[in-house]
């Protein structure tokens, strides 16, 4: 949910209540706000952009882990960053402070989603289970970016291996497209044939 001018890093002075103040509290300065920080109204297209294209994003029910008959999968998986899904115990710990969740299974491949979340001071390696669904996954946003998307298919995290994940930050992933397999050629018989 967005505020007018939260594309601004507008703070209103740590204030929750601004709607009553008729001053600087309150008011906000859409030129001088755009020069602080030049690139964050990108950085909040791209959200809403994601937020438009993704379905798992759009959902009208709650999200329970439960096994979709459609695919075979839960509609979310909770993933702490040692590489195993998340237990009770892991929900009980006090000082977890990373976490990942995998969603978008009712549909399309394409649409399946994960969003790995750092909120620790110190960044941390999330390992992704190598039995995990999805053998290889692309890195389409991250906070620390100063525009937010991410323009490059360099960065991605394959089942069984880690991804830096930099202090209190968030990386969110696409699942890869399995590789193209070559066309087979036409024996050579059926290729002079089909010359002439």
């Amino acid at each position: 949910m967005l505020l007018m001018g939260d594309e601004f890093s507008r703070t209103q002075g740590g204030n929750n209540n601004a709607y009553a103040q008729d001053n600087e509290t309150s008011w906000l300065d859409w030129e001088e706000s755009a020069k602080n920080d030049p690139s964050f109204g990108d950085f909040v297209r791209a959200l809403a952009q994601l937020r438009r294209e993704s379905p798992a994003f759009s959902r009208r029910s709650y999200l329970n882990g439960a096994v979709l008959p459609e695919t075979g999968l839960k509609d979310v998986y909770w993933l702490s960053p040692e590489g195993r899904e998340m237990t009770s115990q892991d929900w009980e710990e006090d000082m977890q402070r990373t976490i990942g969740m995998q969603l978008g299974n009712e549909g399309k491949p394409e649409h399946r989603l994960m969003l790995l979340l750092n909120a620790a001071p110190d960044a941390v390696m999330f390992r992704l289970g190598a039995d995990f669904p999805g053998a290889s996954w692309l890195r389409i946003f991250d906070s620390c970016e100063p525009a937010g998307r991410v323009h490059t298919s360099v960065s991605r995290l394959d089942a069984g291996g880690t991804f830096h994940l930099p202090s209190r930050s968030l990386s969110l992933f696409r699942l890869a497209p399995p590789p193209e397999l070559p066309h087979a050629r036409p024996p050579d018989a059926l290729r002079s044939r089909t010359r002439g």
